[in-house]
């Protein structure tokens, strides 16, 4: 999951840095793989332009405002002495490929001019960007987006954090920042009542529980604002139009994903229905899937226009001529979406969140969203609107405030356990101010929590983990085996590793005698067995190093291994493994010493 610290401002109020934001995500459960800082186009004017002979390129002489023309090597076509454009500097980074100083075709380029598709204005790409000289300064921002990019690595049972907001919401129940929570006008605002002469039939309501419809006429289609095209440019997504745009950009903000029709292409009402075994569907990047009776589609009086929740079809696609849309927002159960995605292999950003259990709650919001944004750039008026199905009913977990002593062995009261769970969204809790208990109603956005001691995890995330006390060594008693050999073996120069509970099905066959145990919906594709033995996780270890070249290791694991699907039937095993270069010369290959033993 990315966004940028500036959309994080959208809706938390906060003056830290970009690393202190980094540091408290991780703190309390969302790691931050990177964090890189944005650095913003310039405006600068092309002073000297001559070809490099025997190529189409052009070795330019360039005035960035420094006082000191700068060299850099452009293929543009329409590249010309006098030519003002934006010029990115070295360290920037563009659609995900960082600009370095290097050396083409034996002249040095520090820099490059940029086309507008490369800025995430547009999809123009036929030559670099010509800006009016009398309406810039030369070395002037030309997109102001000093801001930081951070790349989180989402856990499958936190939906919630593949929005912006669902994150500055668990920051803001950490103490780092105010939540400032757009207005609730649109929150509430889609129509109560249909309009229009299209209506939305579901038949079947276990598969799709809610599904609105917005129709709009009258739309002028247009570039996105320099808001919305940078913050999509800088998650690198390239940003087409505002119809398409905000579909992309309402996903990532709310956690809402939407599909956009060209309503001229629709015929009658709106169906969504299983498809028959053997129909075939066309997609929008025109491969064709043949489906099964368990995939869910959005049909009209023609046939098939979406596979629901993961992809649009070709027809039904809008274009650039497209004056009459329509808005889907929809809520769609995680199972089906998730078992048609996998066996048709497709995973787009909507599915991703679709097969996770996405915030049932903001199926109408993110279509109004939608729909100011549309008119605000494009104008259009809404014609239509439709719902049908209906929103699911909140869910509640039964859970006093001394259980929370009882799980962790920390003292924390119970005004502090209710100002958290407040600040998460948790309702009903003035009950637990009696002490006894009572029925907590689970928030829309976080599916995952199902029992009590989802509550108390909750808690001690956001109390903080760093916050916990260091007790004596009767902590460690009930284990005192364990924790003696990883001792015992961190005092011998090793590291340890943890790895992935699960394994690899081939290669357990090749390196394991025991039980394979298939699990049948694996998170991951290539983790789809209970491991059975340490040894492949280990090489894989060694290989993901090796492909660094670090070849001097020395680590073990001590972790469960599984004998069959049989709860009881698993036991702990230890491996130990050192690899090293044999000998100084280069060439020779390093050797691998692998141990394993069983309790």
């Amino acid at each position: 999951m990315k966004f940028t610290l500036n959309w994080l401002k959208d809706y938390l109020d906060i003056s830290v840095s970009a690393q202190e934001v980094a540091d408290k995500l991780t703190t309390i459960g969302l790691e931050i793989e990177s964090l890189d800082q944005t650095i913003s186009p310039i405006v600068a004017k092309i002073v000297e332009c001559s070809d490099i002979p025997d190529t189409h390129l052009h070795l330019l002489k360039v005035n960035d405002g420094s006082g000191v023309l700068r060299q850099v090597v452009c293929g543009a076509p329409n590249a010309r002495e006098g030519l003002v454009s934006a010029l990115v500097l070295p360290g920037t980074k563009i659609q995900g490929h960082e600009i370095k100083v290097g050396k083409i075709r034996g002249y040095e380029s520090n820099g490059m001019m940029c086309s507008e598709k490369e800025l995430g204005i547009s999809e123009n790409h036929e030559g670099i960007i010509e800006l009016d000289e009398s309406k810039y300064t030369i070395g002037q921002a030309f997109i102001k987006n000093d801001d930081a990019v951070f790349d989180a690595k989402v856990t499958p049972n936190r939906p919630d954090y593949l929005s912006v907001r669902g994150i500055a919401r668990d920051l803001s129940a950490a103490g780092l920042g105010k939540e400032t929570l757009r207005s609730q006008e649109l929150k509430n605002a889609f129509p109560v009542s249909d309009k229009g002469n299209r209506k939305v039939i579901i038949e079947n309501t276990n598969a799709c529980p809610i599904y609105r419809m917005l129709e709009i006429h009258g739309i002028k289609m247009a570039q996105s604002d320099s808001v919305i095209s940078s913050r999509l440019a800088a998650i690198e997504i390239n940003p087409k139009n505002v119809p398409i745009d905000v579909t992309n950009y309402v996903c990532y903000d709310i956690g809402q994903p939407m599909h956009c029709f060209d309503a001229d292409q629709i015929k009658g009402d709106i169906i969504i229905r299983n498809a028959v075994d053997g129909e075939k569907f066309t997609d929008l990047f025109d491969t064709t899937h043949v489906l099964n009776s368990g995939d869910l589609v959005i049909t009209d009086s023609d046939g098939i226009l979406a596979l629901a929740g993961i992809i649009g079809g070709k027809r039904g696609m809008t274009t650039d001529d497209t004056t009459n849309i329509i808005i889907e927002s929809a809520y769609f159960d995680p199972i089906g979406i998730r078992k048609t995605g996998r066996r048709l292999g497709l995973s787009t950003d909507a599915s991703y969140r679709y097969e996770r259990g996405i915030d049932f709650s903001t199926t109408g919001e993110g279509a109004m969203l939608a729909y100011e944004i549309i008119k605000k750039e494009c104008g259009g008026e809404i014609v239509g609107s439709a719902t049908s199905g209906k929103t699911p009913s909140s869910q509640s977990v039964s859970y006093s405030t001394d259980l929370f002593e009882k799980k962790t062995g920390i003292s924390l009261s119970g005004d502090r356990q209710i100002d958290i769970l407040n600040l998460l969204g948790f309702g009903n809790t003035a009950g637990l101010e009696s002490g006894k208990g009572c029925e907590i109603t689970i928030p829309s956005w976080r599916p995952d929590v199902q029992v009590a001691e989802n509550i108390v995890s909750e808690l001690i995330r956001i109390y903080g983990y760093l916050n916990i006390k260091i007790h004596d060594e009767k902590a460690l008693s009930c284990v005192p085996e364990i924790s003696e050999i990883k001792q015992m073996l961190v005092g011998r120069g090793l590291n340890e590793v943890i790895t992935y509970g699960f394994g690899n099905l081939y290669k357990e066959k090749l390196l394991s005698d025991g039980q394979n145990i298939r699990i049948k919906n694996p998170i991951i594709q290539q983790f789809d067995s209970a491991r059975n033995s340490l040894v492949q996780n280990i090489l894989d270890v060694i290989a993901n190093n090796d492909r660094f070249k670090r070849s001097n290791l020395a680590f073990f694991e001590l972790g469960t291994v599984f004998d069959s699907d049989d709860p009881n039937k698993q036991h702990n095993q230890l491996i130990i493994a050192r690899t090293g270069i044999l000998g100084d010369k280069i060439g020779v290959k390093h050797v691998t010493m692998i141990c394993g033993f069983n309790d």
